[in-house]
């Protein structure tokens, strides 16, 4: 992972531990990189899945995919959906702070709620892109 990926993830998890409506909707702080094992429902994991290049001829960049996952459990759709919702208001505000770039711009790309029979949940995956600059010395 890159530095510039490594802080984008921290600074999106800060974002969303310090939002108190998400919390509530989760039942505490339950967003996780990787969520402990037999974690309770509700929670989310959140990670940059790709960063890449994104440098022109005269600045560096990264373009980074960053995706959210909502877990629920399989009859509770409502519950899904109203924390898929405030991650989206949250995450369209774009004001992460990420100590040695500047993020660029952050948007949403997709949504997508699916059912998991393997685990008896509900899934839904929000994927945001988001275009980072290393600060100027």
């Amino acid at each position: 992972m890159t530095l510039a990926a490594a802080q984008l993830e921290t600074a999106t998890h800060a974002c969303l531990i310090a939002d108190t409506s998400l919390t509530d909707l989760l039942g505490g702080a339950k967003i996780y990189a990787q969520a402990p094992r037999k974690s309770a429902f509700p929670y989310v994991t959140l990670a940059v899945a790709l960063s890449r290049d994104w440098s022109t001829g005269t600045d560096d960049g990264e373009d980074h995919r960053l995706i959210l996952t909502v877990w629920a459990a399989i009859d509770r759709r409502g519950q899904l959906t109203a924390i898929l919702d405030r991650l989206s208001i949250l995450m369209q505000r774009e004001n992460l702070t990420l100590p040695n770039h500047h993020l660029v711009n952050l948007h949403h790309q997709s949504s997508e709620i699916r059912a998991d029979p393997r685990n008896g949940a509900l899934q839904a995956l929000l994927q945001m892109r988001a275009v980072t600059e290393p600060n100027a010395n």
